[in-house]
């Protein structure tokens, strides 16, 4: 549209300060006995398939995916 003001690009800036890449997963960040692995351990118990039925993006279709409800209830 000529003559419209047009705000700035958004865009993913490089991460600058990042001190090394290691390829490793994120439960070799804590010990074994560390009280994270307990409240996974619960989170992973109760059927939470009503939540997951209210998530709206679903496979084969556009858009975002949503953060697994596991993970909201872990928080």
């Amino acid at each position: 549209m000529a003559g419209q003001q047009r705000g700035n690009a958004r865009v993913k800036l490089a991460e600058r300060t990042q001190m090394q890449w290691r390829p490793l997963a994120l439960h070799q960040l804590i010990d074994e006995d560390h009280s994270a692995r307990l409240v996974w351990a619960y989170v992973e118990q109760p059927d939470l398939s009503e939540l997951y039925g209210q998530i709206r993006a679903v496979e084969g279709a556009t858009g975002h995916p949503a953060i697994d409800p596991r993970i909201l209830v872990a928080l």
